[in-house]
């Protein structure tokens, strides 16, 4: 049997290894979903829009509140599922995809504030928050960007 083959857990456990070493080299060594950072915002998120728009039974616009509902819950899901990949481009392209739903969520929002469901004051503060967000994954795109350049171009040396 030849040791460190791709399919021997000896394999696995140094491909595990090295993608800890990358991401604890970048400053990004998470090892739950609750510590993660992003995670936790967008968490936080989705309940302050749950209990300012999705719990409100004046707002009855219900097509609305299930798009809105849908779309704040995709972000802290694919941030989760991204957190779960094997690689560094998985990673990335999961927190793409939240990243579309964070940006799907402010567009919401709007209509929230124009169809004067919330107010202007709770809506900038949910705003504030979904830029919080999307900074912080935007920032970790690039570091996991950069993680993988510096592979792909170690890996040519």
């Amino acid at each position: 049997m030849k040791v460190g083959g791709p399919r021997s857990k000896v394999g696995v456990d140094k491909k595990l290894l090295e993608l800890h070493r990358n991401l604890n080299e970048y400053n990004m060594s998470i090892r739950s979903l609750e510590e993660f950072k992003a995670w936790q915002k967008s968490r936080k998120l989705c309940q302050d829009i749950y209990l300012l728009i999705l719990s409100n039974p004046k707002i009855t616009d219900l097509a609305l509140k299930n798009q809105i509902n849908r779309s704040s819950g995709s972000v802290m899901d694919n941030l989760a599922e991204g957190l779960g990949r094997k690689t560094n481009n998985e990673f990335i392209q999961f927190l793409t995809i939240a990243l579309g739903s964070l940006y799907e969520v402010q567009s919401q929002l709007y209509r929230a504030v124009d169809r004067q469901y919330v107010r202007a004051t709770n809506y900038e503060e949910l705003v504030i928050q979904s830029e919080e967000i999307s900074r912080m994954i935007v920032a970790l795109i690039h570091k996991l960007k950069g993680a993988v350049a510096e592979n792909q171009h170690n890996k040519r040396l």
